[in-house]
């Protein structure tokens, strides 16, 4: 996939936002933040189930005719057999197969615990672009 500074100053633009969220000691509401020209659109996706909440990112997506995307919800990875709380990103922009998929790990804020991000953002690697799903230019 091409370098392309605006789709990662959005993809960073989504994972700071949703690092944001969480940092008081709330849950995320998961979004889309979508892109056609000029500034980007955040969207809020509320749902019953939050396992939900990427399905329906993708329906906001594939309605709109964007040049790119941004999906953030909360999650969890996995590093040497141990579990951690991470804000999860993929980013992808009309015309490329791929998207890309980043996280951030951190630790929530409980009643005498502080929030804590762990480490820096890391890649996750390369998912399929919603973009390239059939959608007509």
């Amino acid at each position: 996939m091409k370098e392309n500074k605006v789709l990662n100053g959005l993809m960073f633009l989504a994972l700071d936002h949703g690092v944001d969220s969480v940092s008081e000691g709330g849950h995320l509401i998961p979004f889309a933040l979508t892109k056609m020209t000029g500034k980007p659109d955040l969207t809020r996706i509320q749902v019953e189930r939050v396992e939900d909440s990427r399905n329906v990112a993708i329906e906001i997506v594939l309605e709109k005719n964007l040049k790119m995307y941004a999906i953030a919800y909360d999650g969890y990875v996995t590093i040497k057999n141990k579990k951690f709380d991470a804000i999860i990103v993929e980013a992808g922009q009309r015309g490329e197969k791929k998207a890309l998929k980043l996280r951030q790990r951190y630790v929530p804020k409980k009643s005498l615990r502080k929030f804590t991000k762990i480490g820096n953002p890391a890649y996750l690697g390369e998912v399929g672009n919603i973009l390239s799903k059939g959608i007509k230019e």
